[in-house]
């Protein structure tokens, strides 16, 4: 089933919210309290869903008081959003290999090596770390969850000897 709804989160002001609303809906109930109280490591990621929560519900009434469809509601809202810093480390990921998948179909055959060059590999490659501009190019100056950090990204010593992409960009995580 598909559904549609308002997603215009800058146009409320969450700050006229009481207190039961945002308790009623917000996606991470434990940080729905003073900063000194919040017992957790995820402080700025769970304030700005719940942030976002609280717009989406405020724009979606058949959202309200359904935690369960207002975290997938920011989730979706987040992995639609311009910003690649809020976007999941999965959609991060699966960008990152279609970019790739791009740019070698484009380039055609991919050269052993060519596009991972380590820090201490010869200074006159300037081209070699150009192949994947839109991952790394994106506008980086405005940071709305702080500690979601910058899109990641790996520089391997000697590139990879069978000039394979590199599986360990992926990490621990795969595709199921």
């Amino acid at each position: 089933m598909e559904y549609t709804i308002r997603c215009d989160v800058e146009s409320v002001n969450i700050d006229e919210l009481s207190p039961e609303f945002k308790q009623e809906n917000c996606v991470y109930p434990r940080a729905c309290c003073p900063k000194d109280q919040y017992r957790g490591n995820r402080l700025i990621y769970e304030t700005d869903c719940n942030r976002v929560g609280w717009a989406l519900a405020q724009l979606n009434i058949p959202l309200r008081g359904k935690r369960g469809l207002i975290q997938r509601a920011v989730d979706s809202w987040r992995n639609s959003n311009q910003d690649p810093r809020l976007r999941s480390r999965r959609v991060r990921r699966m960008a990152k290999m279609n970019s790739r998948k791009q740019q070698q179909q484009v380039q055609g055959a991919p050269h052993p090596g060519a596009h991972m060059s380590g820090p201490g590999g010869p200074g006159g490659l300037s081209a070699a770390p150009a192949p994947m501009p839109t991952a790394h190019a994106p506008n980086m100056g405005k940071p709305t969850i702080g500690s979601m950090g910058q899109p990641m990204h790996h520089h391997h010593a000697g590139g990879h000897p069978d000039g394979a992409p590199g599986g360990e960009e992926v990490g621990m995580f795969h595709q199921m």
